[in-house]
């Protein structure tokens, strides 16, 4: 429910920001700020508790229910091991913007690519997770970035993608994150 409500507030939000309403514009952009730390919180709860009962001894658990578990589960192994290889904050902050992405749009997926989570629209890929070596703070590395214009996307020596950094020890920027994806959408439906 709060992802339909929060689908059709940000489109409010960017209708008020085309048309220079800067009233309705902070209004629902500190609303909608709220509302996603909210279920941030909720589902890294969650989260905590999905992965208490995945380590549960499988002989314990009926076929059935385990079969039925672990589709809703429906983690890969391989994205749980690099989630769960960071120390904190790198880990909680890697988890929450995996949720960001993941409940942005209903057609966005998660898989691994050349060991690090990839999330794919419609068989495309959109965006990766991953660390930086020198400063260790996790980015979001936008594929199709050179076609996005935002000043928190940098490009370093990349000719086709560019990062969005994320520091660990800060909220992370949800309405920057929510506008680049926007624009990445808008770029992937036009392709």
């Amino acid at each position: 429910a709060f992802k339909i409500l929060l689908q059709k507030q940000r489109t409010i939000l960017n209708l008020s920001t085309l048309s220079n309403d800067e009233g309705t514009n902070a209004l629902m952009s500190d609303y909608i700020t709220e509302q996603e730390k909210i279920v941030w919180m909720y589902s890294a709860y969650l989260k905590t508790q999905i992965f208490k009962f995945k380590r549960i001894e499988t002989f314990k658990i009926p076929l059935c229910l385990k079969v039925g578990f672990f589709l809703f589960v429906g983690m890969n192994i391989k994205l749980d091991e690099f989630y769960e290889s960071h120390n904190e904050p790198n880990q909680s902050c890697l988890l929450a913007l995996r949720d960001i992405i993941l409940d942005f749009d209903i057609n966005l997926a998660e898989t691994i690519k050349y060991g690090m989570p990839c999330f794919i629209y419609k068989k495309k890929n959109f965006c990766y997770l991953w660390t930086d070596k020198i400063s260790n703070n996790p980015y979001i590395l936008i594929v199709e970035g050179r076609n996005i214009d935002h000043p928190l996307l940098v490009e370093g020596n990349r000719k086709r993608m560019r990062i969005l950094s994320i520091d660990p020890n800060k909220d992370i920027p949800i309405s920057d994150v929510y506008e680049i994806f926007y624009k990445a959408l808008e770029l992937y439906k036009s392709i």
